[in-house]
């Protein structure tokens, strides 16, 4: 079982709005269905509606999951990540802080770059024009600042996989529902090393959930083989040099004609996501989104 699949485990578990789903709590039964079915109910001949039976160990594991969460409500309750208020058990920040997050109202269409109010935001910004970009358009629904690069941080530093779920819900606040839905959905690969010491991918966990939410299946289609110096810290024209040729696709990746919607966690000057970008239209891509949790 992969981490997306940990983290939406069954119908007990809860969705990534923050909320538990409603159960089905009384079904009508297959006998009481139809005409024939209501004239024995009302002969008496049938049962009140009962809930279906369930196997004993799911309602042994059901009942000993609600225990916990009870004694954690008392003894240890769940605070918000960003203001420390209390809230339930299930969720991560509160509606409040969700919502004072650093939202971008007015993104540049080709690198979301933040635009000013005077700025046409459907033509692409100025450093753009000059660029001759590989993918055809990028989402970034947040600033890499405050509360969302706090918790951006601790999501992918702090090794914080419960975080993803409140992550994916930045991209309620992009119009990926405007464009045409993917054919496949991967990610930004990290090197061998890079994998080993954080233990997991943090652009592939984000991306196998937003999978889930536009209705495409993940796909490894990017390998990176060499280590590279992190971006972090470079200056813009080293960050433009450091990720050519760092990237290469996979043997069985078939990807001829597809649609490809690349998730990375930061966008700064894009050169990652063109790179990448390149390397899935060489291998036959008809195009290429990229979907960044955060813009820099």
């Amino acid at each position: 079982m992969d981490d997306a699949e940990r983290l939406f485990r069954a119908e007990d578990e809860v969705d990534i709005a923050g909320h538990r789903p409603p159960e089905d709590v009384h079904r009508r039964p297959d006998s009481l269905r139809g005409r024939r079915g209501r004239d024995r109910a009302r002969r008496g001949s049938a049962l009140l509606v009962v809930r279906p039976r369930e196997p004993m160990l799911r309602r042994v594991l059901g009942t000993l999951e609600w225990i916990v969460w009870g004694l954690q409500e008392v003894l240890a309750p769940q605070t918000c990540r960003v203001c420390g208020r209390r809230v339930p058990g299930w969720i991560e920040v509160c509606d409040g802080c969700f919502a004072s997050l650093p939202w971008i109202s007015n993104p540049c269409p080709i690198c979301a770059r933040p635009l000013a109010d005077d700025e046409d935001w459907d033509v692409p910004c100025g450093r753009c024009a000059d660029r001759r970009l590989r993918f055809d358009r990028s989402f970034a629904p947040v600033r890499y600042d405050g509360a969302a690069r706090d918790l951006i941080l601790a999501y992918k530093v702090g090794r914080e996989r419960s975080l993803a779920r409140v992550l994916v819900r930045f991209f309620e606040a992009s119009p990926l529902d405007e464009i045409a839905p993917p054919d496949a959905v991967t990610s930004v690969p990290s090197d061998w090393l890079r994998r080993l010491v954080r233990g997991f991918e943090p652009p592939e966990l984000i991306a196998r959930l937003l999978a889930r939410e536009v209705g495409a299946p993940y796909e490894r289609l990017l390998a990176k083989p060499a280590h590279r110096p992190r971006q972090v810290g470079l200056g813009r024209e080293a960050r433009l040099r450091n990720p050519r040729g760092a990237f290469r696709l996979r043997r069985r990746a078939r990807i001829q004609g597809k649609r490809i919607l690349l998730v990375d966690d930061i966008l700064t000057t894009g050169a990652t996501a063109d790179e990448c970008a390149g390397v899935l239209r060489d291998g036959g891509a008809s195009g290429v989104i990229v979907a960044a949790l955060a813009r820099d």
